[in-house]
């Protein structure tokens, strides 16, 4: 299944933290500043001498697919490109060094969808390198391998894989900065208003308490080959929630209530679901006029009503059943609908009022089949977290708060109780042999890398990524660096205009895609530093010259952003290439 295809590598983590630190590790999901001025929401991702942020999604399988045909809108479609060239301390590396299988190919599509990549030893589609990568302002890894894709294979971003057999969350679990190979997500807000946005989270090693409310609901994680993140739940009952205070069954029209849905962090929606279902819903909300449009930008191929105004201006209850525990997530209005957002030749993204976004996912021939999805926008009112040690999850309804209170979870799930983080400056080495048992004490000085091979390895599609022996999960962080598409040289982009921009607003931080308070229904409004989403033909990004062709696919991540400050560069030393041999492949997810 899609994120779980990972290659296995050895790399540095330079950390000033001590073994004993217990404290989590916090990325921001936010508004990333692109190279081209704009910005795109997701994790930032810093690579490179000097530093190249990329904005990278948890867990996605990238492929390209209706970008904008310029060079400028397909760095913000794609949340940056690396420019390996430009970058002082890459090290030119090959599939065998960096521990990839060279036998592998694309990851299994999710839920019926991504076309197979080629082979990972093929130079035209895959250049392998060494970089440098930045987690945060404490915790760096160095000549950490990365796939550069010059095709396609997957979703819109780069991902990070945190499956179990990750070397991301392993080599920070052997080293103590993490105590479990846990990993949390709040997706945080991402409405077209001020007061509708807000940043989100994703903690390695613990989950943000400050962030959920009341009890969770734990299920154990199921490994059946039909989710790529192995989180199955039921969804066993949807209300609409009006303003005066009635609710609405939409399962009482139907003779099939439940159904089972998988949760993917990555995927652009809220909900995907039976048709049958979604027109129910429909006339739950007034029975508007719905002509089978879909967007093809922010949030790709969601439902798009042809109004300026949402059709329903109450909330949306999800219950899901998780461990046979009811659990009730209310999506609130301003999350649930949203005009339809584009990205611009420039990289800008435009907004445009006159269309409304539902963000549902009806899903018709071929993929009528296909096992339901709770994707990102779900997590705007959920919390989710997975505990790769006890092959578990859980789910709390999320309290939309910028309040943090960061609590460590260990290997058999219990909650940490106080710090336990010294600061001290301190170089760990990763053992990528054992990987669970910390492979260096506290040091003052830079510890000599290790060479150990690695089991289980593989690649996902498009990009790169670590996996470890077979109790670890990799970080695989899919770069694309520079994609063209050409069908018999025709511009094969569906065609929707990019209206002429009548409001820009250049000053960072933005909060896109928001609309000012004089906005005017029925027009299009173009943010300079705006999320993206996706329309696709031919682009390029400098200094490549290979081609791709990147059909179109329905199971896409795109994300929004506040503009993200980047930071000084850390220069990392540079340990000798380190010999992985290649094995046969393992999942990214498991």
């Amino acid at each position: 299944m899609a994120l779980a295809r990972l290659l296995p590598v050895a790399f540095l983590l330079f950390a000033e933290t001590s073994i004993a630190c217990t404290q989590p590790l916090a990325l921001p999901i936010k508004n990333v500043t692109l190279t081209n001025g704009h910005v795109r929401r997701s994790i930032p991702f810093p690579i490179g001498t000097p530093t190249q942020t990329i904005s990278i999604n948890p867990g996605c399988n990238p492929m390209c697919s209706d970008a904008p045909p310029t060079t400028a809108g397909c760095i913000t479609w794609r949340g940056g490109f690396y420019a390996s060239n430009a970058s002082t301390s890459r090290i030119t590396s090959d599939v065998y060094t960096s521990g990839a299988d060279p036998f592998d190919g694309a990851p299994d599509a999710p839920l019926g969808g991504a076309p197979p990549a080629p082979n990972a030893r093929d130079p035209t589609a895959v250049t392998w390198v060494r970089d440098a990568v930045q987690l945060d302002l404490n915790t760096s890894l160095a000549e950490y391998p990365l796939g550069v894709l010059h095709v396609d294979a997957g979703n819109q971003q780069s991902l990070l894989g945190l499956g179990y057999n990750s070397t991301f969350l392993s080599t920070l679990r052997s080293a103590g900065r993490i105590a479990s190979r846990t990993w949390s997500m709040f997706y945080g807000r991402v409405g077209v208003t001020p007061s509708s946005h807000m940043d989100g989270t994703l903690v390695l090693g613990g989950y943000d308490q400050a962030k959920v409310l009341g009890q969770g609901a734990q299920a154990p994680l199921t490994q059946d080959g039909t989710c790529p993140t192995d989180m199955i739940v039921v969804v066993s009952g949807m209300y609409l929630n009006f303003p005066n205070g009635t609710d609405y069954n939409v399962f009482s029209r139907q003779k099939s209530t439940s159904f089972k849905a998988c949760i993917l962090p990555y995927y652009t929606s809220l909900i995907s679901m039976p048709y049958d279902l979604f027109q129910d819903l429909n006339k739950g909300w007034g029975d508007p006029t719905w002509d089978n449009t879909r967007s093809t930008g922010l949030n790709f191929w969601n439902v798009v009503y042809n109004t300026n105004v949402a059709p329903y201006s109450g909330d949306l209850s999800i219950v899901v059943t998780v461990g046979g525990v009811d659990l009730s997530i209310r999506i609130p209005n301003n999350q649930l609908f949203m005009p339809d957002i584009t990205f611009g030749n420039s990289g800008e993204l435009t907004v445009n009022t006159s269309r409304q976004v539902a963000l549902v996912y009806p899903l018709l021939p071929p993929n009528d089949k296909d096992l339901a999805v709770l994707g990102r926008n779900f997590l705007t009112a959920a919390y989710l977290m997975a505990n790769q040690d006890t092959r578990t999850f859980t789910l709390w309804a999320a309290n939309a708060t910028t309040d943090s209170r960061l609590v460590g979870v260990d290997e058999k799930g219990s909650d940490i109780t106080g710090n336990g983080c010294a600061q001290t400056n301190t170089t760990i080495t990763s053992n990528t042999t054992n990987p669970l048992v910390p492979s260096s004490a506290p040091s003052d000085t830079i510890a000599a890398p290790v060479k150990n091979g690695l089991s289980s390895s593989s690649i996902i599609g498009i990009a790169v990524g670590a996996a470890g022996a077979t109790a670890l999960v990799a970080l695989a962080a899919f770069l694309i660096y520079r994609y063209r598409k050409r069908r018999g040289g025709r511009n094969t982009r569906p065609q929707h205009s990019y209206a002429d921009i009548k409001n820009r607003l250049d000053d960072a931080p933005l909060v896109p895609p928001e609309l000012a308070a004089n906005h005017e229904h029925g027009s299009q409004y173009t943010y300079g530093r705006h999320e993206v989403s996706g329309n696709y033909s031919r682009f390029e990004a400098p200094g490549n010259e290979s081609r791709s062709e990147a059909p179109a696919h329905e199971n896409r991540s795109p994300v929004e952003a506040p503009a993200w400050e980047s930071r000084s560069p850390i220069e990392l030393p540079g340990p000798p290439v380190l010999q992985i041999p290649m094995h046969k492949s393992s999942n990214e997810w498991r």
